[in-house]
């Protein structure tokens, strides 16, 4: 009876040390995608702010918007995809969201601070959208819920523990 309570108890530590460690890095991971968002929002600001009161946007600062979407977009997407893959926040597709990002005429937002806005607006959406995908995912479940999600995958666990005990007993009964 008491290797299963020293089984029980080494699954419970390995779950909490687990669950901890995959908290951090989806923390880790979401911070980082949010702060390329924030990088990208600051630097079309930037280049909408030197070409503002022109007829027509300078050429080489249409550019270098379009450098920095490639640039800043792309490092979102791949750190987003392992948001994905460890997190899987409901209603969260990165393809989608760095397609759209992509998708932008840097020569009209250039020109037009309401386009400008609305690409803005995007952004703030897809950091509040993570935001909220991970409250919800970590702070915001019942306990039946954390249950219920942890069993399917701590039945493995289980089912090897009662096989070493039983395993424990045949030994104990033959030798002891």
């Amino acid at each position: 009876m008491d290797i299963v309570v020293v089984f029980v108890g080494w699954a419970f530590l390995f779950y909490l040390n687990n669950r901890t460690l995959k908290r951090a890095e989806i923390q880790k991971l979401k911070d980082s995608s949010i702060t390329f968002l924030e990088q990208l929002i600051k630097e079309s600001k930037k280049a909408f702010k030197e070409n503002q009161g022109k007829e027509t946007p300078d050429e080489m600062a249409s550019i270098e918007l379009e450098e920095l979407i490639s640039r800043l977009v792309p490092q979102f997407e791949l750190r987003a995809n392992g948001l994905q893959v460890l997190s899987s926040f409901d209603g969260f597709n990165p393809v989608d969201i760095a397609r759209e990002l992509r998708d932008v005429d840097s020569e009209k937002i250039l020109k037009e601070q309401g386009r400008l806005q609305n690409y803005h607006n995007q952004i703030d959406e897809i950091i509040d959208s993570m935001e909220s995908s991970y409250f919800n995912k970590f702070y915001n479940r019942s306990l039946t819920d954390s249950l219920f999600l942890v069993g399917p995958r701590m039945y493995g666990l289980f089912v090897a523990a009662t096989s070493l005990y039983m395993l424990f007993c045949v030994i104990r009964e033959m030798y002891w």
